[in-house]
């Protein structure tokens, strides 16, 4: 919800589970009122599948929080991820260290994009 503060002409905000898009859907509306700008739909990654042309290619900042947990579902989110994302955009990925599921995830994740670690936060 921080980006919704800022200067940002849209946000879309998924989840995999129906159940928390509706949540999703009923925090926006209770903090934000009618604000177009900001909206929530259910999105699974799947890699065997292409985005919509809603979604493809639009996205300059994607921020994925704690969903490298299972690792049977690395790829589909890379794959989801490149699809989504324009050609200069910029993904921010916060998660714990779980086991290796985060160095995991780094190392298929270098493939397809460059990939930074950060473990200092401010």
């Amino acid at each position: 919800m921080f980006c919704a503060r800022m200067s940002i002409e849209s946000i879309l905000i998924t989840d995999g589970n129906a159940t928390a898009v509706e949540g999703l859907k009923a925090t926006i509306a209770l903090n934000f009122g009618g604000q177009s700008h900001i909206r929530a739909e259910e999105l699974r990654w799947d890699r065997t599948i292409d985005l919509p042309s809603s979604l493809a290619s639009q996205f300059d900042i994607i921020i994925v929080a704690d969903c490298l947990f299972l690792k049977q579902y690395h790829e589909d989110l890379i794959h989801v991820a490149s699809q989504a994302m324009v050609q200069d955009g910029v993904m921010y990925i916060m998660a714990p260290k779980r086991g290796d599921s985060l160095d995991t995830f780094v190392e298929k994740a270098r493939s397809t994009f460059e990939v930074d670690v950060s473990s200092e936060w401010e």
